[in-house]
């Protein structure tokens, strides 16, 4: 578990400028299953984070597919 704490969170606006894709781009592609789901911060799911490395996963796959295709 503290490994998965240690990787890091970070919010929507970091997730944006990580991405360069807009939040509502985010979530469509979360609801089509094809990004990374946050975690809940609050029992009500108001505040919301995502881990790092899986964002940074989902980047560096992104460069690994678009360079494939060349």
């Amino acid at each position: 578990m503290t490994d998965i704490v240690d990787q890091g969170l970070i919010a929507l606006h970091q997730v944006e400028t990580t991405t360069t894709i807009k939040k509502t781009q985010i979530y469509d592609l979360m609801a089509r299953g094809l990004f990374p789901k946050p975690i809940k911060l609050t029992p009500e799911g108001r505040r919301v984070a995502w881990l790092k490395s899986e964002v940074l996963q989902w980047v560096a796959d992104r460069v690994k597919d678009s360079r494939s295709a060349t």
